[in-house]
């Protein structure tokens, strides 16, 4: 009679004298853990998680439950934290801000703030003509027609900015797209 020596767990077939290894190991002794990826009796499933960085999933090798890394959550760890929310299964508040990045937790400030908080102010450009004038696109969509060309190919470089123009009458409505440079 032979004897059957298994590892971690692993139970010794009756039938065949191998070992039948439980969740999470493999190997003729049930010698190995399941390597990354893989989960289930002899690491015979793989795990169907969702990793954004590198494609590498993780799960339990016990259960195959996906194991999400800081900033996801949902059964596949494919959904990232709502806002407000970061870091390790979605557990944490932003601290400083109302909204941050759901996997640092560093604050994502609205335009024309900045700092740890948002409650500093960013330098905006000096306005020098209609381009820099939120005012002038808002009323221009009333009470005047579209920019002429000559107004685009002068108007200062400056970052891209889109604007989306509605031109209004009574019987017809017309929109266009100004892009500035």
């Amino acid at each position: 009679m032979q004897v059957c020596v298994c590892y971690n767990g692993g139970r010794c077939n009756p039938v065949n004298g191998a070992c039948d290894c439980p969740a999470g190991f493999f190997g003729p002794l049930c010698q190995h853990k399941c390597p990354r990826g893989w989960w289930g009796a002899g690491c015979r499933f793989r795990c169907t998680c969702f990793n954004p960085r590198n494609g590498e999933t993780d799960c339990d090798p016990l259960t195959g439950r996906c194991i999400c890394k800081p900033g996801y959550t949902g059964d596949r760890c494919d959904q990232v934290c709502p806002r407000g929310y970061h870091g390790e299964k979605c557990a944490q508040r932003c601290k400083y801000c109302e909204d941050c990045h759901f996997e640092t937790g560093r604050c994502l400030c609205d335009l024309g703030q900045r700092g740890k908080n948002c409650k500093r102010s960013k330098k905006m450009p000096r306005r020098r003509d209609f381009s820099y004038s939120r005012d002038f696109f808002l009323s221009s969509t009333i009470t005047t027609s579209p920019p002429s060309d000559k107004q685009i190919r002068h108007a200062p470089r400056i970052r891209p900015l889109a604007v989306n123009l509605t031109e209004c009458s009574p019987t017809s409505v017309s929109s266009f797209l100004l892009l500035l440079f």
